[in-house]
This record gives structure tokens, sequence and C-alpha cells, in this order.
């Protein structure tokens, strides 16, 4: 996997001239610009998304939880969040639970440990049970949620 540094030397400049050049925080000459696109084809570079999420402290994913994508309504509904998360350059991760209460309580625990920017919960909540915990451990991760055709449990 090429890194900064292979990009810095074949492009003849300082990795961190490469580094805020792909950041858009340094405008660079037209020459430097071409050469750091050349090393950038030539080693088809693809940047390392983890690092740049532990650097930024946050990730551009945005999850969503359903309970089956083919009951009814559920692609429209994921549909309109598509259109809306892809027009913010994020990314939209879908996750089905299959109207199951453990499998999106440990859904949810997985997304808050990887620091998902965001996650819409679809479908109501699980009736004649225990306190959401699911919910409950999104509120102590302080993670932004919206929840669709569901009421707090």
């Amino acid at each position: 996997m090429t890194t900064l540094n292979d990009l810095a030397k074949i492009a003849q400049v300082n990795v961190s001239t490469i580094s805020r050049y792909l950041s858009g925080e340094l405008k660079v000459t037209p020459a430097t610009e071409a050469r750091i696109k050349d090393a950038i084809a030539q080693t088809n570079y693809q940047p390392n998304l983890l690092a740049r999420s532990l650097r930024k402290g946050k990730t551009d994913t945005v999850a969503v939880l359903v309970p089956d994508i083919y009951q009814i309504g559920i692609s429209g509904i994921i549909a309109g969040i598509d259109k809306r998360i892809s027009s913010s350059s994020k990314t939209l991760m879908i996750l089905m639970t299959g109207n199951n209460r453990k499998r999106e309580t440990e859904a949810i625990q997985e997304l808050c440990y990887r620091r998902i920017d965001g996650i819409i919960i679809v479908g109501k909540a699980f009736e004649g049970e225990e306190p959401d915990q699911g919910i409950e451990t999104l509120e102590s991760a302080s993670i932004p949620r919206v929840l669709v055709s569901r009421n707090f449990a």
C-alpha cells in the first residue's frame, strides 16, 4: 500500500505538502500539483480512511438499522436516506436486525465501538421487553440518532 512518504518521494515534495494538498488545506503551484497527481496515478494511491478518521475524529459514515430490507416501506426509507447522505459525501452503512432485539443491541454497540457519526434506527420498539438498551448505549456514547417509525420504549 502506498503511503504519503512514497508519494512525497515520487513527487519530490515534503510529506506535509502532500498531506495538506490532499486534505484541501494547501494550494500549490500548477507544476507541483501535476507532480503530485502523477505520483498518485503512478502508484494508484488510496487514502487510509482509518487513519483519516482517527485524525479527524469522525468516520464520515452514517448507519441505518432496519428490521428487514424486504419489509414494506423500508426500501423507500433507505432510498430517501441514501439520497440525502450521498449528497453530503458521507458513506451509508445498512444493517438488518431481523426484528431481533439482541441483534439490534449488538449492532448498536458495534457501531458505537466504530465511532460511527450517526445512526438511524427504523422500525418500532420491541414491546413488552426491558427498556431499550441499544438506545441507552447511544445516549451514553453521545452519538446522534434518528428514530423512524419508533417510540422510546
